[in-house]
């Protein structure tokens, strides 16, 4: 057997194994603390709104979003809810969702720098959406009130 790269033979008279390295990939735990730097940094943004601010977003997204955000194997959920008594952003909620969004922790932080819109990200197949719809069409209006003041590197 012979294994050629770059138009040279790299292996001779061996046994290759070929695997998909994303699957031998184990979880970091650089990307989960990166994940929950994410939600601090989201936690921190939502405490900084001004009232009259906080009442206008939980008067025009009013609902529960809970995200489940995943990066290199790690996953986290959060929960941005949205109403007129107990607005915020939780990290462990018990609270029902009226939406469930999957994505990418990078898909999520483009989303944040505006470099992607939400219709865009669930039209190519980068965010996951279950439960009420409409709400999901709200997701950009939601995002660019934390996105205003991003800065990508968590």
């Amino acid at each position: 057997m012979s294994a050629v790269e770059r138009n040279a033979i790299v292996i001779t008279g061996g046994l290759a194994s070929l695997r998909s390295a994303e699957k031998e990939r184990s979880p970091s735990k650089d990307s989960k603390s990166d994940l929950d730097n994410l939600f601090k940094k989201l936690e921190s943004q939502y405490t900084s709104l001004q009232p009259d601010q906080k009442k206008d977003l939980s008067k025009k997204g009013k609902g529960t979003y809970k995200f489940k955000v995943s990066d290199n194997g790690n996953s986290s959920e959060f929960t941005i809810r949205l109403n007129e008594t107990d607005s915020g952003v939780f990290l462990k909620s018990n609270y029902a969702p009226d939406i469930v969004i999957e994505l990418e922790k990078s898909t999520f932080e483009k989303l944040l720098t505006r470099e992607l819109k939400g219709q865009n990200a669930f039209m190519k197949g980068l965010i996951k959406v279950k439960g009420n719809m409409m709400l999901a069409s709200k997701l950009d209006m939601i995002i660019n009130v934390f996105g205003a003041s991003w800065n990508s590197k968590v």
